[in-house]
Order: structure tokens, then sequence, then C-alpha cells
């Protein structure tokens, strides 16, 4: 089973859907994973205001599958597709919607244009400065998620094309994850 990750945000929708309706009343859900679905259960949290939240994203996508295995959460979140061996082992995935990556450039660069050979350049540290690009000649700063992330992973395998990220790295504030 091989998903894409410009189509997958996640993997848990119809567990969600059912889980919601039997803990609309009361109780706790617990969810572990992927920060992005993560801030769904957020979401969903604000709504269902008679039960309990305990939602932890620190683990990210690799947490998901764990939990959901060990049968130590609700829900495990993956934004990624999950492993196979989860899977084998009896974990059931389900598409709950799609995600999209987004290279974002401060609107003051003198920036033309950005292809996908200057992105994998950049997050792989053979291009470290604007000027190489066109742009001023000012260091650029590369932010990337954790590598528990499953946007890590689906980056380096569509944009880098299975090259390793530079050793530049510097990891996004929370905020970066979630705009909207």
């Amino acid at each position: 089973m091989h998903f894409h990750r410009r189509n997958l945000v996640s993997i848990l929708l119809s567990c969600l859907l059912c889980i919601f309706a039997l803990k609309a009343q009361a109780g706790t859900l617990t969810y572990t994973g992927s920060s992005t679905v993560g801030k769904f259960m957020q979401d969903a949290q604000e709504a269902y205001t008679s039960s309990t939240f305990t939602i932890d994203t620190l683990p990210e996508s690799s947490g998901g599958e764990i939990c959901s295995y060990r049968g130590r959460c609700d829900l495990g979140g993956v934004a990624r597709p999950v492993n196979e061996r989860y899977l084998e082992k009896g974990v059931v995935a389900t598409l709950i919607g799609y995600d999209a990556i987004a290279a974002i450039v401060n609107k003051n660069n003198l920036l033309n244009e950005m292809t996908s050979c200057h992105l994998s350049g950049i997050f792989s540290g053979d291009i470290t400065n604007w000027a190489e690009l066109g742009g001023s000649d000012r260091s650029i700063k590369v932010f990337i998620p954790k590598e528990t992330s499953g946007t890590y992973k689906v980056f380096r395998e569509a944009v880098l094309r299975h090259k390793d990220y530079g050793k530049q790295r510097r990891y996004p504030p929370i905020l970066i994850s979630f705009l909207r």
C-alpha cells in the first residue's frame, strides 16, 4: 500500500467519526501522533465540550502508529502512509484528507522564481545564499520539521528526491505548521 504525500494528510477519519459518536456525551479521548491531525483534534475538543481530550503531538506520526498498535491511545494520527508492519499487525488506516506542502519566501525577497531544483538545492545545503538564485546577497534560513514528522519524510522524497537534508537545520515554531 503506497500513498503520495500531496494526497495525504492523515489516516483516520472513519475511526475519528466513530469514536466521536461514541464519546460525544462524555468520557476521555486520547490522541497521539501527527501535529497536523492534532490541530483538528484541538478543534474537535471545542465542539465536544462534555468530553475530555488528551492530545500528544510530541512523537509525531511515528508515535501515532506505535500507540495505535500497542492500544495506548484511542486515535493515532499519521501524516504519511502507515508503515506496512503496523498494517500487517492489524492497525487500520483510513484517509481523512489531503495536505499540501508549501515553500514560502518573504515578500521582500527579490527572487523572481523558485523551482523544485532550487528547493532541492536549498534544503540539501547546496544553495545557501539567495544571490545564488538571483536574489539579494543574504544567507538562506532553512526551516524543516523534526525527523519524526511525516512532512520531513515526504518532503525528502518529493523535493530532495531522497537526498539528505543539509546540516543547516532549524525547526520551525509550531505556528508555522498550522498556518490557516
